[in-house]
């Protein structure tokens, strides 16, 4: 939740049935050990300010819910909220709210800083959502990685679509034709450029991450100002995991 202007300190994961099949761990990152890994180069390009998009569809568009980066329709976002309610509720949350021309909401912000001194000790640590919320290389990398984890030949294909489709452009493309925009972009807030150190920041976070796999009964609680965390697939057999978060 580090793409949140104010995220929360700690997250609780609960697993009352554990996986009964493949998959579904709990990736945990160490992002202080990402932060101090940074080269200067890199460190300088990634403090200039991001502005990180997400756009959520309209459930009354035809076509809306089939681009796959838009996981959510802003009327289930803001349920029960007019247009003006729901850009009243995105600016009390520290959003900038804006439409497309096929429907969709797009909300905005901009982060001054990737890094966050933690609120205890002040020690620094990476914190930010980019190599996730940059769907063009994010979903074909994740889906990439979810194809050698379940040994899945559906997602090696999932993986090779979003690498034509969206890391091409291609698909940018198309839904600029149809008045829309992809579901999630981080962007540099001043010149509306590509960031370029995606992948060596994907690289980091994958060298210091560690795995957890969940037991029946199961309780997590992650400091989010110290760690970061992600789920990996899994096949689709029964579970229950819960989650809650403080500010």
């Amino acid at each position: 939740m580090s793409f949140a202007p104010r995220p929360p300190a700690r997250l609780y994961f609960y697993s009352h049935v554990s996986n009964t099949g493949i998959g579904g761990e709990t990736p945990v990152s160490d992002l202080r050990a990402v932060a101090q890994a940074l080269t200067p180069a890199a460190r300088r390009r990634l403090s200039r300010p991001l502005r990180f998009e997400r756009v959520y569809y309209d459930e009354r568009s035809w076509f809306g819910s089939w681009d796959p980066t838009k996981t959510k329709s802003w009327q289930s976002m803001f349920p029960g909220l007019s247009r003006k309610e729901a850009e009243v509720a995105a600016r009390e949350k520290g959003y900038e709210p804006s439409w497309l021309r096929d429907g969709s909401l797009k909300l905005s912000h901009v982060v001054g800083s990737p890094f966050r001194a933690h609120p205890s000790d002040n020690v620094e640590a990476w914190h930010s959502h980019l190599t996730n919320l940059h769907v063009t290389t994010a979903w074909a990398a994740e889906l990439g990685k979810a194809a050698r984890h379940l040994r899945s030949p559906s997602y090696v294909l999932r993986s090779l679509f979003f690498s034509a489709l969206y890391g091409s452009g291609l698909a940018e493309t198309l839904l600029h034709v149809m008045g829309s925009e992809v579901g999630a972009k981080v962007v540099e807030a001043e010149t509306g450029a590509e960031v370029v150190d995606v992948e060596y920041v994907r690289a980091l976070m994958d060298k210091y991450t560690s795995t957890h796999q969940h037991e029946d009964g199961d309780v997590i609680v992650l400091d989010n100002f110290r760690v970061g965390h992600a789920r990996n697939p899994w096949d689709g057999s029964r579970r229950e995991l819960y989650a809650a978060w403080t500010a």
